[in-house]
């Protein structure tokens, strides 16, 4: 008996050190692979907003690209792709926000402003999803997030300079 202390105080911690080892082995492992998939949900978001972006920003120039142009071509297949290789990384709400972003873009009309109210507060979900989802938090608000989104900007200060300009002809007789 009196050999076998000295062997079970060499051999238990040994041991234990094995398992504790293993045991952190696979805990960085996780961590590991969920910040590989936070930086690769990161790469795959940006590539969609980049795409959508890319293929928006065709109709900002005259003349604008007909649907058989090979920009439009190029920037439309660049689109389906960045938007189908979300399904298999995104979040669930991710996915829900971006398809629902996706089904009324593909209808959108940016004259009807009831539509484009409808456009910036999905676009803004969307944003809101994809920031929690790479980053785990954010402290912007939904609204304060549509009010920031960068064509929302646009539209109001397009609005509000057509409404200064018909005020100062109303004002400044001929």
């Amino acid at each position: 008996m009196s050999v076998l202390i000295p062997i079970l105080v060499a051999v238990v911690p040994t041991i234990g050190t094995a398992i504790f080892g293993l045991w952190s082995y696979g805990q960085q492992r996780r961590v590991d692979r969920e910040v590989d998939l936070r930086n690769q949900r990161r790469k795959d978001y940006e590539r969609y907003i980049t795409a959508y972006q890319k293929d928006t920003s065709l109709y900002d120039y005259d003349p604008r690209p007909t649907e058989t142009s090979e920009a439009k071509i190029s920037a439309r297949s660049e689109y389906w792709i960045a938007y189908s290789n979300l399904f298999q990384i995104a979040s669930d709400p991710v996915v829900r926000a971006t398809s629902n972003f996706h089904n009324f873009w593909w209808e959108y009309d940016p004259s009807n402003q009831e539509q484009f109210n409808e456009f910036s507060a999905l676009y803004a979900k969307m944003i809101v999803a994809m920031r929690v989802d790479v980053s785990e938090r954010t402290e912007l608000s939904l609204e304060e997030m549509r009010e920031r989104v960068p064509f929302a900007a646009l539209s109001v200060q397009s609005t509000e300079g057509e409404g200064r300009e018909k005020e100062r002809e109303n004002t400044n007789p001929p």
